[in-house]
């Protein structure tokens, strides 16, 4: 709702002031991504506040968003058959790589599954049964009672940032590494 409501105001309001100040196409592709995804960022700012926003896929919605505004300033007019055929050169490449990167840090998360019971002192028979495979995962929760998906999401949550926070060039942030354990201690207690 916030994005369809208020982002939609204000990115309006913002944009037609830019245009009349920079012209159509730095507002296009300069000023409307920032403003928009910004404003839209809003609304999720919890999870900014709460540190969950940590790395360069979070960045991804604001680079399609002036590509996709660059393409059609490019191509002249706005949905033109030019415009588009742009557009998707220049999506193609950014799809290929988020398809991967997100493989990768799936991966990496199913990789370090075995591991983290004991470093976390978590019960291994229940995390590497429910965590073993991607699919494996994604069947479990469908399986979950409503009720309880939510603390296997939380759960989830708190392994895949844990994974992240070990993948990190010199090591995991300690802090941020313990906060993540006690997270992910509060969604076992809350079993």
């Amino acid at each position: 709702m916030w994005g369809a409501t208020i982002t939609v105001l204000v990115g309006a309001l913002v944009n037609t002031a830019a245009e009349g100040v920079f012209g159509e196409s730095v507002a296009a592709v300069a000023v409307a991504p920032f403003v928009e995804e910004t404003m839209k960022g809003l609304g999720v700012l919890w999870a900014v506040r709460r540190r969950e926003v940590e790395g360069a896929m979070d960045g991804i919605a604001v680079a399609t968003h002036a590509l996709l505004n660059g393409a059609w300033e490019v191509a002249g007019v706005r949905l033109s058959p030019v415009g588009i055929a742009l557009y998707l050169a220049l999506l193609i490449p950014v799809a290929i790589w988020v398809i991967s990167a997100r493989r990768k840090q799936a991966d990496q998360f199913i990789a370090a599954i075995p591991a983290l019971p004991q470093r976390y002192a978590l019960p291994p028979p229940q995390e590497e049964a429910n965590f073993a495979t991607w699919r494996g995962m994604l069947a479990h929760r469908r399986q979950l009672p409503r009720d309880q998906r939510r603390q296997f999401d939380a759960r989830r949550t708190s392994l895949a940032r844990l994974t992240e926070q070990l993948a990190r060039p010199g090591g995991p942030d300690p802090d941020r590494e313990q906060e993540l354990a006690d997270q992910l201690q509060q969604s076992h207690a809350g079993q």
